[in-house]
C-alpha cells in the first residue's frame, strides 16, 4: 500500500490509534489511511446542516397546509339578529336585560375561544379587500348551542296582558339597543 513502513505499521495498529496521523520524520507526509480531525468536523457540520434544512422544509410545508389564521365576523349582523329575535319573543322587559347580557358574554367567550386557538378575528367592516374567510355562521351556531332558544310571542293574549294586545316589537328593540349602548356594553 504505502512505501513508508511507519504508515503501514499504523494501519495495523489497534482501533484507538488508527485515526492518529502518522508523520514520517524524513518526508513529513501523512499516512493515506488516516482521517484528519478537520475532515470529521466538516462531515459533522454537513450532517447538521442537512438535518436543519430538512426540518425547516417540513416546518414551511406545515405552515402552508395550516388553515387560514385570519377570519372575519359580522358582529353587527349577529347582534342585530339577536335583537330582532328578542323583539319578537315573549320575554318580559325585566328578562331582556339579563338575557342580552348573557348573549353578549357568550358571544365574547365564543370569539375569544377562536382567538385562543390561534385565529386572528377581524370585524367584517375592518376588512377592506382580499379573501378572508367569514366565520359568522360558525360563531352564530356555537352561540345558539350555548344559549336557550328565544320563545316566539304567541298571537294570543298572555295571562299578564289585560288588554289582549301584544307589546310593540319596535319598543322592545329600542330598549335593547339602549341597554347595549349604555348599560350592557362590555368594558
Amino acid at each position: 500500500m504505502s512505501d513508508d513502513p511507519e504508515c503501514e505499521r499504523s494501519l495495523g495498529a489497534p482501533p484507538d490509534e488508527q485515526f492518529l496521523p502518522v508523520v514520517s520524520g524524513k518526508t513529513g507526509q501523512r499516512c493515506r489511511g488516516s482521517i484528519a480531525q478537520g475532515q470529521l468536523l466538516l462531515v459533522a457540520a454537513l450532517i447538521a446542516v442537512l438535518c436543519w434544512g430538512a426540518w425547516m422544509t417540513r416546518a414551511i410545508l406545515d405552515l402552508r397546509a395550516a388553515p387560514a389564521r385570519v377570519a372575519k365576523v359580522q358582529l353587527a349582523s349577529l347582534v342585530g339578529d339577536y335583537v330582532r329575535a328578542e323583539a319578537r319573543g315573549n320575554a318580559s322587559p325585566d328578562q331582556i336585560g339579563p338575557r342580552t347580557a348573557q348573549f353578549m358574554k357568550v358571544l365574547d367567550a365564543t370569539i375569544a375561544r377562536h382567538a385562543r386557538g390561534g385565529q386572528i378575528i377581524l370585524v367584517s367592516e375592518a376588512v377592506v379587500g382580499g379573501s378572508v374567510p367569514d366565520i359568522t355562521a360558525d360563531i352564530a351556531r356555537e352561540v345558539r348551542l350555548t344559549l336557550p332558544a328565544v320563545q316566539p310571542a304567541s298571537s294570543l293574549p298572555g295571562p299578564g296582558d289585560a288588554t289582549g294586545q301584544r307589546r310593540d316589537a319596535g319598543d322592545v328593540e329600542a330598549r335593547m339597543r339602549d341597554y347595549l349602548l349604555h348599560e350592557g356594553a362590555p368594558q
